[in-house]
């Protein structure tokens, strides 16, 4: 996460790229708390030079809290081990929102090098529960049973420190740190690695999903944009949903509808249908729905291209300006569900499992991909055909639209896809074992 301006507290100075903190007061604050707030799952990493361990138990690299000592999110280089800790002076992450009593800890047994430009990271897996520490891209500590705490546990804090701690007896970090990071995701080892590796200086992409949004039910349908992905909850007071790919905060697009079936977003507008017979839009940031058709039956799928809509009735492709107006049929054909578009082309699967696509607006079935009856989702980006395959390792498969052979999958870490959206720069599906919507950097 980048744009969010520090501000050098209590002497604080910079040098050649980096902040210098005297161990005698200064700080740097930053105005993240918001953000913090929104995370369930993160990575916050961090390139720092400890001048000594003299006289610096308890320092932190990072203090996240309330000002009251109750709720905090920590790193120390040297912990003082007055609770239940397993050791002393050496680095140690800490969540709380109970003080003391229920912190979740994850501490090193080898002590923090000094002297030296170092790389330390903490990644916050809120799905498989763990909290895991990371000196110089290799783990050194995680948490040693399962995490239920994560930084949106902890609210809107008062505070988000570089270099100092939230209880006032501990010392300053005395050191500097040249680049300090926040990821809306759980890291990989082999991102931290390489992320270690790539240095301060450079931009480094992760690749590992994270989990965007969870405690979601009955999800119907996915669509995805540029900055976010939208949903539809299918039950008799549905809702259609909106969230932030980067931080996962969410809003409610429309509420108490009549069971939404299948969403799609051409980044201006969220359309969706109704009971499988109508079809509405609103604007993607809220506002008035508006009705674009009524009466159909047995709407299945439903994707569009920005100038049109296009969705499954029955054995037939149908459709229809995004501004509305009458309905055609654009195919007969056998269909087997998925249905996606881009600004060429329609893909569709048959009922073998085979996925063809079409020039539009309404030439010759060609094939593309070869049978698969796992296959639950399938997006395009105009470049690759995104293929998601329920069948365990689960993975979602690339396959460029000019019809090359099939691109290396990636296979994601948990239980099952029954939804997935694409958009510009995110893959995105829901894993109905865990109740989340996952995403992650194509």
């Amino acid at each position: 996460m980048s744009a969010a301006h520090a501000t050098l507290e209590g002497g604080a100075t910079t040098a050649n790229g980096s902040v210098l903190l005297s161990g005698a007061g200064a700080y740097v604050n930053l105005p993240i708390t918001g953000t913090l707030a929104s995370l369930h799952d993160a990575t916050f990493e961090a390139w720092v030079t400890w001048d000594s361990a003299s006289g610096q138990m308890w320092a932190r690299i990072f203090d996240f809290n309330d000002g009251d000592l109750v709720k905090s999110l920590f790193l120390t280089p040297s912990n003082g081990r007055f609770d239940s800790g397993p050791k002393t002076h050496t680095p140690r992450f800490g969540i709380t929102t109970q003080a003391i009593s229920g912190e979740e800890q994850a501490t090193s047994a080898a002590m923090f090098p000094t002297g030296a430009l170092t790389h330390v990271a903490v990644t916050m897996d809120s799905i498989a529960r763990v909290n895991r520490l990371y000196i110089n891209g290799m783990q050194v500590a995680q948490t040693a049973t399962p995490t239920a705490l994560t930084p949106a546990s902890l609210g809107t804090l008062a505070n988000a420190w570089l270099g100092r701690s939230a209880y006032f007896a501990d010392p300053f970090f005395k050191g500097s740190i040249s680049e300090f990071r926040v990821h809306g995701a759980a890291l990989s080892p082999n991102d931290v690695t390489g992320s270690y590796q790539a240095g301060p200086d450079a931009v480094f992409t992760p690749s590992v999903e994270y989990a965007v949004i969870d405690g979601r039910t009955d999800v119907a349908g996915m669509a995805a944009d540029t900055t976010s992905v939208y949903w539809v909850e299918k039950r008799a007071s549905g809702q259609v949903m909106k969230a932030s790919l980067t931080t996962g905060r969410a809003q409610v697009l429309a509420s108490n509808r009549d069971n939404p079936g299948a969403v799609t977003t051409d980044a201006t507008s969220v359309y969706w249908v109704e009971n499988g017979t109508a079809l509405f839009k609103m604007p993607v940031n809220g506002g008035s729905i508006t009705l674009l058709a009524s009466g159909l039956s047995g709407i299945g799928q439903l994707v569009t291209d920005g100038a049109e809509l296009f969705w499954t009735q029955g054995g037939s492709i149908v459709h229809m300006p995004v501004q509305g107006g009458t309905p055609a049929i654009l195919y007969t054909t056998a269909l087997a569900g998925p249905l996606a578009v881009d600004g060429h082309h329609l893909y569709w699967m048959e009922p073998d499992g085979t996925v063809v696509k079409a020039a539009r607006p309404g030439g010759p079935a060609a094939y593309l991909w070869g049978a698969s009856n796992a296959t639950t989702g399938i997006a395009s980006d105009g470049t690759d055909l995104f293929i998601a395959e329920n069948s365990s390792p689960y993975d979602i498969l690339r396959v460029p639209v000019g019809g090359a052979q099939s691109v290396p999958t990636f296979s994601v870490r948990y239980g099952s896809i029954t939804s997935l959206a694409v958009g510009p720069n995110r893959v995105a599906w829901f894993d109905p074992s865990l109740g989340v919507i996952l995403a992650k950097d194509k």
